[in-house]
């Protein structure tokens, strides 16, 4: 924050200075009543520029701009001869004064060439620059055929290339150059020109900050600076780093593919929120070690703990860099090894700088600090691009009137960058800009004017291109130069290039889609999924057995689960700061299971169920996630605890009623699983019960599936979907539960729920949901026919898996909100209301 504030006090600073004034002087013009009061904060701003300058002076160093200011004052200013100005279209107030001074006696006179007829030699001073009043009602003479206007910078792009094909037969790739004022258009202009396959050439070079050393460096102080598990994974996704990662490998027998999958896969089941010693050691965690152990052994990071003086530092950022890239030699003559150096060599000579500031400078700061600051001092530089022979070269809008190409065109003619202003700023607005004498948006309008009348008369051909949008959708003006021109014809570009706002939101609609709203070509140009088929011809080996929980998904969207299951496509990230509704339910059936084993399993005591799940709870939670944990689990414990509060009323009651917890996470496994009969050919069933209760009373079974979703959700709403006949099974798991039963036995390995006693097994939910007076059970209704019908559904998704060939469905939406697929299966990633109306998200939140 205060470098940030630095960062604009220095900027004022050179505004000021640069016109030969201090924060002082702003003071005494803000109290020559000025038509607003802002001297409080301009007097506090002087004075820290005394103490700046006071330091200055303490450190034998002195600010440019006031030592020209001293000079001009002491009349030291002088020339050795003659002083030609080439096309000079505005100058700093303090240069003027000096090169008058410096002119004086008119032994050294000033010559200044300015191009331009000699009749308009009243539209520029006594030094070549533009006179502003006299460019106020300019009429730049464009014809509208030399005018492009287009909705998105991607269509800036292909009006770029569609001029180029037009100039190609007459104008070599040299003989053309186009001028870029807007560096947003820059991505955009280069991508169509690659696409087109024309050689091109951006003078403005790299930006240093872009480059991979650079950013290594800020992810290392950004993960130094409070150790945030989010900093930490941006720094392993770095390339370099996890280049040199992938090197140390990962413990034998690990299931993560590398660095990146490891810390992914702990942070979904841990979410961590700082790299502390006390990381919990659960699942993954030898994996996450590992990871740990081969950063540290990579960059050795520990050496930037602490605090020590900004110069002691430096030798120890630039250690970091040698161990990143040192590892081996790079060539030169590779290009992206060349640029790994040239930025490396840029980084140390700025750390040499630092390295070496008097004491009075110098300040004692951390080591993220340190890097920070170090990086701060590069990120305006960039690195000039390498020579290119008959490429379209890409200027900034200063530097293309001195290119000597035939032919220009201009992108992004646009307000803002064409004419250039300063918008509004908090502590030079325009008027008081313009008070000072300071450039302000009137300076600016007709150096751009003057500019670009230039062009107009010095090329044999030009073109401008203008957008509507900008890439996030939002509208642009179009350069007021467009329409310096007569007010006719300023009337007929109006009309013809702004169109309506219909076209606009269109437009906007399309941008943010990612395609032009308005072209069905281009929408349809990208066809989404890949494959309208997927055919897997080993897919009849999947169906010999299959989980109960699979059938949901062969029945909901067949191409998804061939996706998931099939072809082992997953997703995983680490944008959660939640636990997701996966790992809230993974933690209270881990709860639960635990007091299904426990003494207090069959107690009708409320008081004994909710002592007993308090400390299930807080053993599974600390073991799971430590202290490290992001803040939201901690409110997401106790907001587990109120449902299991409500879970140890409902308990003591059942118990009471004659019921007994018999088994929990009864598992059948793949080699244990149940046959299934499918046109003649068995189906292994497999899966895991939650619960299964058995009332000796009444001889009555329960087979029970925990529920922690937030709403309350009923067996039968879950399983099907739909109006009166129109109901379709989309989940199976409680009908198929009645077949595993046959593969749960007791100690002697009869079965546990004897045959006979099929008829008397309630399938059903115990509901944890987030309002906790709907608590409970919730019993299914289904009768024979019922579960018949189930079973044949059961038997149908089976025949889908065998045939092996899966068909895309738009529509097959249901069941699935916040998809990991849905970016692959070009859907729009929106909650997917169900019949209530209500958000079908699940979980906890």
């Amino acid at each position: 924050g205060w470098m940030t504030l630095a960062g604009v006090l220095a900027q004022l600073h050179r505004s000021v200075a640069a016109e030969g004034l201090t924060f002082g002087e702003v003071v005494r013009t803000l109290r020559e009543d000025f038509p607003y009061d802002d001297t409080a904060r301009w007097e506090v701003l002087s004075s820290i520029e005394e103490e700046y300058l006071k330091l200055l002076k303490r450190s034998d160093f002195v600010d440019p701009d006031r030592a020209r200011g001293e000079a001009l004052d002491r009349g030291q200013v002088e020339s050795p001869g003659d002083l030609w100005l080439i096309g000079v279209v505005e100058l700093p107030g303090l240069v003027r004064s000096m090169l008058l001074q410096a002119a004086a006696p008119s032994s050294s006179p000033i010559h200044a060439l300015v191009h331009a007829p000699e009749e308009n030699a009243d539209a520029f001073d006594e030094l070549g620059c533009v006179i502003p009043e006299q460019w106020e009602s300019v009429h730049i003479p464009l014809d509208d055929s030399q005018i492009h206007v287009v909705r998105r910078p991607p269509d800036q792009a292909d009006a770029l290339v569609d001029v180029l094909r037009g100039l190609e037969e007459r104008f070599s790739a040299e003989e053309i150059v186009v001028g870029v004022p807007d560096p947003d258009v820059v991505p955009y202009l280069e991508r169509g020109l690659a696409i087109a396959e024309v050689p091109h050439r951006y003078a403005a070079g790299t930006p240093l900050s872009a480059t991979g050393p650079f950013r290594l460096l800020e992810a290392v102080g950004a993960f130094l600076d409070g150790h945030r598990f989010v900093d930490f994974a941006s720094l392993i996704r770095h390339p370099d780093v996890a280049e040199a990662l992938a090197t140390q490998g990962l413990p034998e027998g690990s299931h993560a593919v590398d660095a990146l999958d490891a810390a992914d896969r702990y942070y979904n089941e841990h979410l961590p929120a700082r790299m502390t010693a006390s990381l919990a050691k659960g699942r993954h965690y030898e994996d996450m070690h590992a990871v740990v152990q081969s950063l540290e052994g990579t960059l050795e990071l520990e050496k930037l703990e602490g605090d020590r003086f900004l110069s002691g530092w430096m030798p120890l950022v630039l250690e970091v860099l040698g161990r990143a890239y040192g590892r081996e030699p790079l060539s030169l003559g590779n290009q992206r090894e060349r640029r790994i150096v040239e930025v490396c060599a840029a980084i140390k000579d700025a750390a040499g700088v630092l390295g070496a500031l008097p004491k009075a400078l110098d300040a004692k700061v951390s080591g993220a600090e340190a890097v920070r600051l170090l990086l701060s001092e590069l990120r305006s530089t960039n690195l000039p691009p390498d020579p290119e022979r008959d490429a379209v070269e890409l200027l900034g809008w200063l530097e293309l009137p001195w290119d000597d190409a035939p032919t220009v065109i201009v992108t992004g003619a646009n307000d803002r960058h064409l004419p250039d202003t300063f918008g509004a700023d908090a502590y030079l607005p325009g008027a008081l800009r313009s008070r000072l004498g300071l450039p302000d948006d009137r300076a600016r309008f007709a150096r751009d004017a003057y500019l670009l009348t230039t062009l107009v008369h010095s090329r044999e051909e030009l073109h401008v291109v203008a957008g509507r949008l900008n890439a996030a959708g939002d509208p642009l003006r179009l350069s007021r130069l467009l329409f310096a021109t007569s007010d006719e014809i300023a009337a007929q570009r109006i009309l013809r290039h702004l169109g309506n706002d219909e076209d606009d939101a269109a437009s906007a609609l399309g941008a943010t889609a990612g395609v032009d709203a308005s072209d069905e070509e281009a929408a349809g140009r990208f066809q989404s999924p890949p494959e309208p088929t997927l055919t897997v011809p080993d897919s009849a080996a999947f169906a010999e057995s299959l989980s109960v929980t699979e059938f949901s998904g062969l029945l909901t969207d067949p191409y998804r689960y061939a996706l998931e299951k099939l072809l082992n496509l997953r997703t995983v990230e680490d944008t959660d700061r939640e636990m997701s509704p996966t790992v809230f339910g993974s933690l209270a059936h881990a709860v639960l299971e635990r007091f299904g084993k426990s003494e207090a399993n069959n107690s009708a005591d409320e008081r004994v169920i909710r002592t007993t799940v308090d400390t299930l709870l807080k053993q599974e939670a600390d073991n799971q996630f430590g202290r490290a944990a992001v803040p939201a689990v901690r409110i997401q414990i106790e907001q587990l605890r109120a449902r299991l509060h409500a879970f140890a009323r409902w308990q003591a009651g059942w118990i009471a009623d004659g019921w007994r917890i018999v088994r929990v996470e009864e598992s059948i496994r793949r080699e244990d699983g149940v046959r299934f009969d499918v046109d003649g050919e068995p189906v292994l069933l497999r899966g895991k019960i939650d619960r299964i209760d058995h009332n000796a009373e009444t001889g009555a079974w329960a087979i029970w599936d925990y529920k922690t979703s937030d709403k309350k959700e009923t067996p039968d709403s879950a399983h099907r979907k739909g109006r009166g006949n129109d109901k379709g099974w989309v989940v199976l798991q409680l009908p198929l539960y009645r077949h595993l039963l046959a593969g749960v036995l007791d100690e002697e390995g009869a079965r546990l729920v004897p045959a006979s006693d099929q008829s008397r097994v309630k399938l059903g939910y115990i509901l944890l949901p987030k309002n906790l007076n709907d608590t409970g059970d919730s019993i299914a209704a289904w009768d024979e026919a019922d579960l018949e019908t189930a079973d044949e559904a059961a038997r149908e998704a089976v025949r889908t898996l065998r045939a092996g060939e899966f068909q895309f469905d738009a529509n097959a939406r249901r069941g699935y909100p916040n998809d990991q697929f849905d970016a692959l299966l070009g859907r729009k990633e929106l909650p997917v209301a169900d019949e209530s109306g209500e958000d079908d998200l699940g979980g906890a939140s």
